[in-house]
Formats: structure tokens, C-alpha cells, sequence
């Protein structure tokens, strides 16, 4: 009897341990698996976000370029002949000149008929007295009817740091001046758009963009910067044609 009672007693608590270990295991084993699956879903669904990004991206870079290709074919063959003159180095003479120099000069040179500006500067730092900033306002016309605007200081000094830090002895200056939009900074004598030869656009509105307190526009089919002195900073890239 009392054997009896003893093996009855094992058999239950075989049973209860049984049970124990089908309640604890199994679920511990299922919640493994589903947490696997919930990080097997969020990786899915950053590859998915990462492949969506990725073809938005080489979508807007497809239109960019169908749009610069339209653009670039409005314009003549005479244009993309000096928007490459204009992005050509600087001969070595130029170069070596410009930096034996203690105090090099700011010399802009005009696309077009205006004469060209050499600016001589009161120090490192881009100043220019009140006589010499009347001598780029005729580099800076328009070239409509020849007339004048008073050119910000700060412009000024802006194209003399670019081309101290680009090591390059003359800026182009595509266009300066105008009165065509009374909204316009280059109405205002505040703007420019200028290349420097030897150097990209891309870089050089780079470095006009770390200036502050300008506007910087790329403009990849006319071959040109615009950089002009605004209370706060604006940039863009425009694909239009000259």
C-alpha cells in the first residue's frame, strides 16, 4: 500500500513538472521566434525605404540632367565657346605674378566692351578706400546703356577673398550692374556673377556660401556663380540658359 502511494506520488509530480516546463519553454521559444520576425520585418522595411530613397534620388539627378541637356541646347555655339575661355586656367605668368605679390590687386576684367578694374587693397582683408570703389563702378556697368551704380563694399571684398584663396590673379565678371528689376540686388550695385578661371562654379559657390550674409546661385548652362550681399543667406542652382 505504501508503495502504492509512493509511485503515486512520482507520477503526479512528474505531471506537474511536465506541465511546468510545456508552459515555460514553449512560449519563451515562440516569443523568440516572433521577436526574430519583427527585426526581420523592420530590416525589410529600411531596405524598402532605402531602395525608395535611392530611386528618387536617380530619378530628380535623370530630370536634372534631361533639363540641363534642353537648356544647353538653346544655347549657340559661340556661347559655349567663351563659357569655356572663361573657365580656363590662368596662364603661368599671370599665376607667378599674382604671388610674388605681398598685397595682390583685385583685377576684374568685364565680358563685354566696359574697361577693366585693377583695385588696389588697403589690407589683407578686402578694403578699399572710396576712390578706388569708383573705379569698378565702370567695370560694373550696364552694358545697355553704360550707366552707373555705386558697388557695395562688401562685394568688393568678397571676389578679393575668393581669389586669394583660389590663387587666381583676375575674376571674370559676366555681369554686374543692371536696372532691368528693381527687386534685383544687381540694381542695387549689390551682386555679381563672375567666374574664376581654373576654378569650378561648384566650388567657388562653396566658398562664397561659407561668407555668410549672401546669396549664392549656380547657374550650370550659362557657365556663371551669382554672389550677392543680402541680410540673410539664400542659395539655389538655376539650369536657364543665358
Amino acid at each position: 500500500m505504501r508503495y502504492n502511494v509512493l509511485m503515486l506520488r512520482r507520477l503526479i509530480l512528474r505531471l506537474v513538472l511536465a506541465c511546468f516546463l510545456s508552459t515555460s519553454i514553449v512560449p519563451y521559444e515562440l516569443g523568440t521566434q516572433s521577436a526574430q520576425a519583427q527585426r526581420h520585418l523592420k530590416n525589410q522595411k529600411k531596405q524598402r525605404k532605402k531602395t525608395g530613397k535611392a530611386r528618387k534620388r536617380k530619378k530628380q539627378s535623370r530630370s536634372r540632367k534631361r533639363r540641363k541637356r534642353s537648356f544647353t541646347r538653346a544655347i549657340s555655339r559661340s556661347y559655349r565657346r567663351a563659357r569655356s575661355r572663361w573657365h580656363r586656367p590662368a596662364s603661368g605668368q599671370l599665376r607667378r605674378s599674382f604671388l610674388r605679390s605681398e598685397l595682390p590687386p583685385l583685377r576684374i576684367v568685364p565680358v563685354g566692351k566696359n574697361p577693366e578694374a585693377t583695385l588696389l587693397p588697403l589690407s589683407e582683408d578686402g578694403e578699399f578706400d572710396d576712390a578706388t570703389i569708383q573705379q569698378a563702378e565702370q567695370a560694373f556697368a550696364w552694358k545697355e546703356d553704360g550707366s552707373t551704380h555705386p558697388v557695395h563694399p562688401r562685394l568688393l571684398s568678397i571676389l578679393y577673398g575668393a581669389l586669394r584663396h583660389f590663387e587666381t590673379p583676375f575674376a571674370w565678371l559676366i555681369s554686374g550692374y543692371r536696372k532691368t528689376r528693381i527687386t534685383s540686388r544687381h540694381s542695387h550695385g549689390r551682386a555679381a556673377d563672375v567666374v574664376l578661371p581654373g576654378v569650378s562654379d561648384r566650388k567657388l559657390a562653396a566658398y562664397f556660401r561659407k561668407q555668410g550674409y549672401v546669396g549664392v546661385g549656380i547657374y550650370p548652362v550659362s557657365g556663371f556663380v551669382h554672389v550677392d550681399v543680402r541680410a540673410q543667406s539664400f542659395f539655389w542652382v538655376d539650369y536657364s540658359a543665358p
